[in-house]
């Protein structure tokens, strides 16, 4: 999946508004939006685009994304979910209804 598939994928389905990482991009840990139009990305999937695509080592990769994503605020700014360990998301992630783009799964709004 490219940045622009994307960017097709949300046109398509009604969020052209909706705030996606560009720089670096992470289209593969592209997971799915919320039904407020709210990007979701997949934490491991992310740090394999920074080892992978920029040549960091996983550790670097995972201060990069923390610091740089996980860290961030903001309105309407993407959410970083641990697929693996559901008990690290983004509080903002605890949300009921996500459109999956390449898997299917669901959040436990009452996940501690």
């Amino acid at each position: 999946m490219t940045e622009q598939d994307v960017r097709d994928y949300l046109t398509d389905n009604g969020y052209e508004d909706t705030i996606i990482y560009s720089n670096p991009s992470y289209s593969e840990a592209f997971i799915g939006v919320t039904s407020n139009g709210i990007a979701i990305y997949d934490y491991d999937r992310m740090v394999q685009c920074l080892v992978e695509d920029d040549g960091m080592d996983e550790m670097e990769a995972m201060e990069w994304i923390d610091f740089n994503c996980v860290g961030s605020r903001g309105e309407g700014l993407p959410i970083v979910l641990n697929v693996g360990n559901p008990n690290y998301m983004c509080e903002k992630a605890r949300v009921e209804n996500i459109m999956p783009v390449q898997q299917e799964f669901k959040i436990d709004p009452d996940a501690a």
